[in-house]
């Protein structure tokens, strides 16, 4: 996967948003630029500003929709060469696995011949460590990446897709990584189902074991559709994010279940750096005309006359936050990070208090109460591995 020194970052773009991608690029250097391969509307122009601005591009085959209960074909889903028999579905853990050398490789040839220069490996969720998906991950995985090689050297991303707060205990987190085998991806991006930026600390700290056991077999990991949470992600050992720069701030198989049409088109939530979090309009209109913030220095509030203006450029804005978020890491340990995300939460809550008669800001501030007790958990754990190893 290509850097710049910075933590790895994956943007995801969608046909509401791909409109003003280009002008995130001019400030971002991504390892990929990703859609969906189901979006066959967007896959064309994504691909152009790609290339336009040497980004690589990636389309994301979405498998593991089809094997959720209930699966629904979509008219994008109809097209695509790895979907169940004759469209029904959806895929069974035992069809899966049966049959997973054909679909990964029928997986990642649909994603060649959309032009992708990054790859992503096949994958199913696992919901529990009970659930008989987890038997088809490794297979997929390994299966994909054999059919990568065979189309040349391309990087491969592999998605582990798990509710990770059903894999909380050693045992089962370890089960998890050993049922992907022992292939070796160029990046791992991790999907935690139901997972927001308030979770339960204890939920927080099991996704913190996850990643770093990932880590340890070598390869980079990702946290996909981190959104703001990206500084809590980054502070407890991941090497990157996958974000959609105000879309896709947290990753829910319940959401694209049987039916599921999504909560309608909303514009992109602005990111609010003193607060960590990212508003609604509403809201982000609100805290513009508050005293208690300090001007906005990116480019697009700079050179904006109106709140209008600022707020029709929120890709760009939410682009900026997200570079300087990830340049100020790129010099930091792990440990670093962690010190830094303090301060800058113990900040946070100094203007949160202060802006607390802003109606309906507080309910999307909670996690700068409970992010210092997910790393106050996480040094506990490691502080009982060093003595434990000692």
């Amino acid at each position: 996967m290509r850097g710049s020194g910075l933590p790895l970052l994956v943007v995801r773009a969608g046909r509401s948003d791909i409109d003003a991608i280009g002008s995130a690029l001019d400030v971002l250097r991504p390892a990929a630029l990703a859609v969906s391969l189901t979006d066959f509307s967007v896959i064309s122009d994504a691909r152009i500003l790609s290339a336009r601005h040497s980004v690589p591009f990636a389309t994301d085959p979405v498998l593991h929709r089809m094997a959720l209960p209930g699966y629904e074909a979509r008219p994008g889903m109809r097209k695509l060469s790895y979907r169940p028999p004759d469209g029904n579905g959806p895929w069974t853990p035992s069809d899966l696995v049966a049959r997973s050398r054909d679909i990964s490789e029928r997986v990642v040839e649909e994603q060649h011949l959309a032009a992708a220069g990054v790859v992503f490996a096949a994958a199913v969720a696992v919901r529990d460590p009970a659930d008989p998906a987890i038997n088809a991950i490794g297979p997929l995985l390994s299966g994909s990446i054999l059919a990568s090689s065979a189309w040349g050297d391309a990087p491969v991303i592999a998605p582990v897709v798990c509710h990770i707060a059903r894999f909380r205990a050693e045992a089962e987190q370890m089960a998890l990584v050993q049922a992907l085998g022992t292939s070796a991806p160029q990046c791992w991006l991790l999907l935690f189902d139901a997972v927001r930026a308030n979770s339960m600390p204890a939920t927080m700290l099991a996704a913190a074991r996850l990643i770093n056991r990932l880590r340890a077999r070598g390869a980079p990991v990702l946290v996909g559709r981190a959104g703001p949470s990206r500084r809590l992600w980054l502070a407890l050992g991941a090497d990157g994010v996958e974000i959609g720069l105000g879309r896709l701030e947290h990753f829910s198989l319940a959401e694209q279940g049987t039916g599921h049409r999504g909560p309608g088109h909303h514009p992109p939530r602005w990111e609010v750096p003193e607060l960590l979090c990212s508003l609604p309009h509403s809201l982000a209109r609100e805290l513009m005309r508050s005293a208690s913030l300090q001007p906005c220095l990116c480019p697009t509030c700079a050179q904006a006359m109106s709140e209008h203006e600022r707020l029709a450029g929120t890709v760009t804005h939410n682009a900026w936050v997200v570079e300087s978020d990830l340049r100020h890491a790129s010099g930091l340990s792990v440990a670093q990070r962690r010190a830094s995300l303090l301060e800058s939460l113990s900040h946070a809550r100094s203007c949160a208090l202060s802006l607390a008669e802003v109606t309906g800001l507080m309910r999307h501030l909670r996690h700068l109460w409970t992010w210092p007790d997910v790393v106050r958990l996480v040094d506990e754990q490691l502080q009982e591995d060093a003595e434990r190893a000692a």
